[in-house]
């Protein structure tokens, strides 16, 4: 739904040539010519930055299927407009529909890294009900995509072209889980066999000895009873990091390989 344009006293030449604009924009938008009805919006903002002639261009143009021009005046609107939270609602719906179509040609065009990010673009904007159908539908097809992506076959480099491939392309992360997992896990080895070569045979020596200092005695057990503690717990975060680690390193496909680009990215 198109906003209201409100002119505020004093009228001006500027202010009365942006309400002329903004009428001729509403004219032409309702007998469907959105792209005039855009440009003519476009004008009114320029000359009033009024940001219902923002969202009113926003809108046009994505009914006119200029989903870049659309995306620059939505995002324009929503980063400085104000309003009501159903203009915010309706001009996040312009951008996620975009988007939702930006998604679904680069799937088309077998480039689904571009896909996924214009997707997660969108995760957290607030839409209404058919600009959140349509960002799932493309989402459904993104997953269905990498799930029939061809894999490269082993020792032959990707070549550009309009086929994606999905190859084990680990994140930095995940070298660093898997990394830390082993650290912790050597640092429990070492811990372990320490308190075992020192402070478990010192204490079974207080113990026996009745000459020992008490004070020692205590010291040496508490330090046994924060072991007992403290290594199954790094046995067990260094085993589940290493794992996990090791999963995303060696086993859990990542995007990646040849892809097509697009004209259009945001």
């Amino acid at each position: 739904m198109l906003a209201v344009f409100v002119i505020f006293a004093p009228i001006d030449a500027a202010a009365e040539s942006a309400a002329d604009a903004n009428r001729r924009g509403v004219k032409a938008y309702k007998i469907g010519e959105f792209a005039v009805a855009a440009e003519a919006f476009q004008v009114a903002w320029k000359l009033s930055e009024n940001f219902a002639a923002r969202k009113n261009e926003a809108i046009a143009w994505f009914k006119a299927e200029r989903c870049p021009e659309a995306i620059t005046a939505a995002a324009s609107f929503v980063s400085y407009g104000t309003g009501p939270r159903a203009d915010f609602v309706e001009v996040n719906s312009v951008i996620a529909n975009c988007k939702a179509a930006f998604a679904r040609a680069a799937i088309a065009a077998a480039d689904l890294e571009l896909a996924d990010t214009l997707l997660d673009e969108v995760r957290y904007l607030e839409v209404d009900e058919y600009a959140r159908e349509q960002v799932n539908l493309a989402r459904v097809d993104l997953q269905q995509a990498w799930r029939h992506a061809p894999r490269p076959i082993a020792g032959e480099p990707a070549v550009a072209g309009s086929t994606a491939t999905v190859t084990r392309k680990p994140r930095p992360w995940a070298y660093l889980l898997f990394g830390a997992g082993i650290g912790t896990l050597v640092g429990a080895v070492s811990y372990h066999l320490a308190v075992n070569a020192t402070t478990m045979p010192r204490l079974r020596t207080a113990v026996a000895d009745r000459n020992t200092d008490p004070q020692e005695t205590l010291r040496l057990a508490r330090r046994a009873s924060t072991a007992n503690v403290l290594i199954p717990v790094l046995y067990l975060v260094g085993a589940g990091a290493t794992l996990a680690g090791g999963y995303f390193v060696f086993v859990a496909p990542q995007p990646g390989g040849a892809t097509v680009s697009l004209a259009m990215r945001f």
